[in-house]
């Protein structure tokens, strides 16, 4: 019997010889490992090992066995969590260890405790429902056996590369032995997270059970499983007819040819040369990405000898952590967890703090103040302040109106109708409004073929939305957002038509990416309850979502929607009604830069090339095409007050739209397209840059090398390219867009794909050092123009810490 008090552990003894153990981590929504866990998981397997070591005794001494009864016959680990059954480790754990050995002691312990579990003398079952993630993973491949539910919310995964770290508990060990190197490399290289059904197909768990009959599914299983009928799962295994009277299922047959290419993949040529393709595979990724190359070299001594193999996955796992890479992407997970958390988020805003003679053309002071204060809520929010929204009093969201139907406003009602809420599309037709919902249908039917859904799912999801061509179906409605033409008239027009159906507490939000939010509030009744609430395209892959506080938006409203969009999983940032917001105002200073390189003749190529060397997902000249040169153009005009010397931008943008040339929709833009594939530089481009500047002047390349950059890694291309997003962070937090750098560093990343790597731009200038950062704006300013001069903020930033920089204090999971 275990004497020690257990708080995260429940052991529970069936008459039929199976030991159930109930994994509760105490003070968690989710189960997660951390020091305690791991501690108390150490009392639990000791025990049952002196269980089994005391019938060993008996057996050789010839004492009676009528004990062995008592002695378990199987051991069932299950979560008593609705949440699924292990999120993984504490993160906040991990980003706290400070040396070699600490790293070193922690991992040693938790691949022992795993490694007694895997050598139990009886069959070990994990029924897994929910997050199996990570060391959670880790602890399931331990197990002899692993059932799986089949629910929307079950995913198995390891995701630790996407925080620049490795598995450290076994996963680069026991993953590629079980299912084979080509489908273990996804999941460890990538972080790729698999459903229940995917997890069987690869043979990553034995059965799946419906959540219908899981309790009665588990009890089936673990009973042949004690009696000697289930095999482990092996690649080769085949589907009996008996198990289909069964409440669960097993991997169904495997054909002759996937039995020969496991076997191929299995010998030492072939693992070397799944290893060598992937090896090439990740080689670009991997200056940025160290994790990558760290992975594949614990992969392959995975096939060592297994101490061998543990000793160099911890050896990757300590190299990895000292990295900067690692703690970028680990400040990153912090910095998506703090926003999404409404105290946060709502507890206090920035003061703007701009000065006469900062810019030639800036926003004003006092509106600013305004929306960052919100002047028709009760209380203003300051920099410091103690005040707390008091959010358990915030209305209850059940039916959001989209008005709009096209890719957004499909992509936002998908969205709401997956994660459970009633839709209602409205357009201006019937016609256009059930247009709206096949593509609603259709992102629905994607899910499907991706088996991210079941059929019956879909049916559920669609029953949730309608459709309508009259205001007076969204009187119902909690929240209505607008989703139509970028024309604030036309949004006006929208807006009171809203106000004048909608119920008192009806929340009224746009989706503009640059338009005054407070300009549409103005002609409503509800000025408090107007705000912006910005998706990104498209709306199921991007996590961002820019909440708009206007000028008058209440307290109870920002509250209200971060709750939404938590709810529909998504991460908000908080900016105030700006031109651009955030995250269009910083990315638009680094596109027009690019523009003006174009129109020095500089090769669009090379300007992409350097920047996808940076870091970046694309380049600019391929994000305007892939964007729209229309939507560039409207954008660049709303910031046109904001932004100094734009004009030939806007100027040159227009021109190439009124040639028809808006980008890849329309087959030409920078670059000309055939079939949607880019097939080289728009031949007419040059001509178009050589009669604007006939007509205009050139741009302003100097040509003239005044002073000296510092180092700062980075080559003049990307130099010039990217100091203007730092500059523009600087200006939004003298302005007071945001509260903290940290989220300018975090909607740049989930916004635009900033390097992720990198940490964002504010990370990036604390990286290459004030004084070098200072001197180099102002090379480019004296050699490319005053744009380049320095805000304020940067001026005056201290280098050492800046709010929100801190690891927060409430633990976080992976």
């Amino acid at each position: 019997m275990i004497s020690t008090e257990l708080h995260h552990f429940r052991i529970e003894r069936g008459k039929s010889g199976i030991v159930t153990v109930w994994i509760d981590v105490a003070s968690r929504s989710m189960n997660v490992f951390h020091d305690s866990v791991i501690e108390e998981l150490e009392v639990v397997i000791g025990e049952l090992e002196r269980e089994f070591q005391s019938v060993s005794h008996t057996d050789t001494t010839g004492l009676s066995h009528s004990h062995h009864e008592s002695v378990a016959k199987a051991i069932l680990f299950r979560s008593a969590k609705a949440s699924g059954f292990f999120a993984g480790a504490d993160v906040h754990q991990i980003a706290g260890l400070q040396s070699r050995g600490e790293v070193d002691a922690v991992l040693t312990r938790g691949q022992n405790v795993f490694s007694r579990i895997e050598r139990l003398p009886v069959p070990t079952v994990a029924a897994i429902h929910g997050a199996c993630l990570g060391g959670g993973l880790e602890f399931a491949l331990a197990c002899r056996h692993r059932i799986a539910m089949e629910s929307r919310t079950t995913r198995l995964g390891l995701p630790e590369v996407q925080l620049g770290l490795i598995p450290g508990w076994g996963g680069t060990q026991r993953l590629p032995k079980l299912i084979g190197l080509p489908a273990a490399l996804p999941l460890i290289l990538q972080g790729k997270k698999l459903t229940a059904a995917a997890s069987l197909k690869a043979g990553l768990v034995d059965a799946v059970s419906d959540e219908a009959v899981w309790d009665e599914s588990i009890e089936a299983y673990i009973s042949d499983v004690c009696f000697g009928t289930v095999p482990r799962q092996t690649a080769a295994s085949v589907e009996s007819p008996s198990c289909l009277k069964r409440s669960w299922q097993v991997r169904g047959p495997i054909s002759m040819k996937q039995q020969l290419m496991r076997a191929a993949a299995d010998s030492r040529f072939g693992r070397w040369l799944v290893c060598r393709t992937a090896e090439r595979k990740v080689r670009r990724s991997s200056e940025h990405y160290p994790a990558l190359p760290a992975a594949l070299r614990a992969v392959r001594a995975a096939f060592m000898n297994q101490s061998a193999g543990f000793a160099v996955e911890r050896e990757e796992f300590a190299k990895l952590i000292e990295l900067p890479t690692c703690r970028n992407l680990l400040s990153l997970f912090f910095w998506r967890e703090r926003a999404r958390s409404i105290t946060t988020a709502v507890s206090g805003q920035a003061e703007p703090t701009v000065t006469s003679g900062d810019r030639e053309r800036h926003l004003s002071s006092d509106r600013h103040m305004r929306c960052l204060r919100g002047s028709g809520s009760s209380e203003s929010t300051t920099a410091g302040d103690n005040t707390h929204f008091e959010t358990d009093q915030t209305p209850v969201v059940r039916t959001i109106g989209v008005i709009g139907a096209g890719a957004m406003g499909a992509g936002i009602g998908q969205l709401a109708a997956l994660k459970g809420f009633r839709v209602v599309l409205k357009e201006l037709t019937v016609e256009l409004a059930s247009a709206g919902l096949a593509r609603v249908s259709g992102l629905l039917n994607d899910m499907v073929v991706k088996k991210r859904l079941s059929s019956q799912e879909r049916e559920e999801v669609l029953s949730r939305v309608s459709v309508t061509d009259s205001f007076s179906a969204l009187a119902d409605c909690d929240v209505v957002i607008e989703a139509v033409v970028e024309e604030m008239d036309v949004k006006q027009t929208v807006f009171n038509s809203l106000d004048a159906v909608l119920k008192s507490h009806a929340l009224i939000l746009s989706n503009t990416s640059a338009l005054s939010v407070t300009k549409m509030a103005a002609g409503t009744s509800r000025t408090d309850r107007v705000a912006g609430l910005h998706f990104f395209n498209p709306v199921h892959r991007m996590d961002l979502v820019e909440v708009v506080r206007a000028a008058e938006t209440s307290d109870v409203t920002v509250s209200t929607l971060l709750k939404l969009v938590k709810n529909l999983g998504k991460t908000p940032i908080v900016t105030t009604d700006a031109p651009g917001f955030l995250v269009n105002r910083v990315l638009f200073p680094y596109i027009g830069e690019a523009v003006r390189m174009v129109l020095e003749c500089h090769d669009c190529r090379k300007l992409d090339r350097a920047v996808k060397r940076f870091g970046m997902p694309m380049g600019p000249i391929e994000l305007i095409d892939h964007v729209g040169i229309d939507v560039a153009q409207h954008v660049a005009a709303t910031l046109d007050d904001v932004l100094p010397e734009s004009g030939n931008i806007i100027r040159v943008l227009g021109q190439m739209v009124s040639q028809g040339w808006t980008g890849r929709k329309s087959g030409r833009g920078f670059y000309a397209y055939a079939h949607g594939k880019r097939t080289g530089v728009n031949a007419e481009l040059l001509t178009l840059v050589h009669a604007d500047a006939a007509r205009n002047g050139k741009s302003g390349d100097s040509k003239t090398a005044v002073g000296t950059y510092l180092s700062d890694g980075l080559t003049d291309v990307q130099r010039r390219l990217i100091y203007p997003m730092i500059n523009e962070v600087g200006f939004c937090m003298q302005e007071g867009v945001v509260a903290e750098s940290w989220m300018a560093d975090l909607a740049m990343i989930l916004g635009t794909g900033f390097a992720p790597f990198r940490g964002g731009p504010m990370t990036l200038a604390k990286n290459i050092g004030h004084p070098a950062l200072l001197n180099n704006l102002h090379v480019l300013a004296a050699r490319f123009g005053e744009r380049f001069k320095p805000s304020a903020w940067l001026v005056n930033l201290k280098v050492e810490s800046q709010p929100g920089d801190s690891v927060p204090s409430t633990p976080t999971l992976v």
